[in-house]
């Protein structure tokens, strides 16, 4: 079994055990193509998890506006291009409505997933 498989199962794993992690977000992304832009959306399965808590340090509950983690296996990403910074997307949680943006990816081929940092598009300040 690779590594890549090995990481896969673990998703799977805590998809399983921490449900609440495992959100299928509407994915949106925009690609320039022979001077033409293609937009394209679908759901993409990821482990998200609350990020940049020290914004909120006195937050009871989560917050909309505080920026979030995803991780993405690459055999779940649909497209050719990779994810950019840029792309938006929303989580189906009504408690985290509005859209949100990538803000940071980090590659990790070897393992074979992506982690993306997502921050409101509108942080209301």
């Amino acid at each position: 079994m690779s590594l890549a498989e090995t990481i896969g199962d673990a998703f799977e794993a805590i998809s399983g055990t921490i449900p609440e992690v495992a959100q299928t977000v509407a994915y949106s992304i925009t690609r320039r193509e022979n001077g033409a832009a293609r937009i394209l959306s679908f759901p993409l399965k990821a482990i998200a998890t609350e990020g940049g808590a020290e914004i909120l340090t006195d937050a009871v509950a989560p917050s909309r506006f505080q920026p979030w983690t995803l991780r993405v296996l690459e055999k779940d990403w649909p497209e050719k291009t990779p994810p950019q910074i840029g792309d938006e997307l929303t989580f189906p949680c009504r408690a985290y409505m509005g859209k949100f943006v990538v803000s940071n990816i980090e590659m990790h081929g070897d393992f074979g997933y992506f982690t993306l940092t997502v921050e409101p598009r509108d942080q209301g300040r």
